[in-house]
C-alpha cells in the first residue's frame, strides 16, 4: 500500500479511493495525499 500511495498519480489514487473505499471525497483526499508525499506512516495519511 505504501508504494501505491507514494507512486500513483492523483487520478489513480482517486479512482482507488472511490472504487474500493466508496469515498465521496476521493479527489480531494487524493490531491492531499499527493501534496503531502512522501508518506511513510498511516499517521501521515491521517494528516493529509
Amino acid at each position: 500500500a505504501g508504494e501505491i500511495v507514494n507512486t500513483a498519480n492523483e487520478a489513480q489514487l482517486a479512482s482507488i479511493l472511490r472504487e474500493f473505499g466508496e469515498e465521496r471525497k476521493s479527489r480531494q483526499i487524493a490531491k492531499n495525499i499527493v501534496t503531502k508525499r512522501p508518506i511513510h506512516t498511516t499517521a501521515r495519511i491521517h494528516l493529509a
